[in-house]
């Protein structure tokens, strides 16, 4: 029974390590803010299953993130200043998925984030390039006033 309790009282500090380094799986809520934890000082990654993340919107002083664009992933770390006050981002993905996160730095490994969104949000390329009614197969040009393709 000694060894028994002995064993469990050595590997819990294990198991908490093995924790604070893994993934977080999170479902999108549009509605809702959600929480996720990351590290104050290493590259966070995030990521949308099945999706790619287009643009980060936040304080951008408070933090530093990197793009990968040809998987629309994003590496994201609090500054030095920022510290471990928590930052407040909203993602926007391809598929126009939105969602607004609170992302609680603290003295830990990097983290992996991947979202999972449950509900499905058409393409704007299955709706003419994101354009309706009468504006479909008009361009933008560089002045913004739409041009027939």
């Amino acid at each position: 029974m000694h060894k028994r309790i002995t064993f469990v009282v050595a590997i819990l500090p294990l198991i908490a390590t093995l924790e604070a380094g893994a993934s977080q799986s999170l479902p999108m809520n549009p509605d809702k803010r959600i929480k996720a934890y990351i590290s104050n000082d290493s590259m966070n990654r995030l990521a949308v299953a099945n999706d790619r993340i287009t643009q980060v919107f936040g304080d951008s002083e408070t933090y530093e993130a990197q793009t990968e664009e040809s998987t629309g992933q994003v590496f994201l770390k609090p500054t030095q200043e920022n510290g471990n006050k928590a930052l407040a981002i909203t993602l926007i993905t391809e598929n126009g998925a939105t969602q607004d996160m609170t992302l609680e730095p603290s003295t830990r490994d990097a983290a992996t984030i991947i979202l999972k969104n449950s509900v499905a949000v058409s393409s704007p390329s299955q709706h003419g390039g994101g354009f309706s009614g009468q504006g479909v197969g008009m361009m933008p040009t560089a002045y913004g006033m739409g041009q027939r393709a």
